[in-house]
């Protein structure tokens, strides 16, 4: 479940710059802008690891 909110947030971020500014978010940015959040922390660094490997 957890891993799915990641992964849901990740597209939006990524899509909404798109839209907003037409510029295309690299995976490092994303995975930055989520570490701080309390889905990403509440599960494991490998966990979090194979989320973003599936979004590149």
């Amino acid at each position: 479940m957890l891993s799915k909110n990641i992964l849901n947030m990740a597209n939006y971020i990524v899509r909404q710059e798109f839209i907003n500014k037409c510029y295309y978010l690299s995976y490092n940015k994303v995975q930055k802008l989520l570490q701080s959040g309390a889905d990403y922390q509440a599960i494991p660094g490998k966990v979090s690891q194979q989320v973003f490997d599936s979004f590149r």
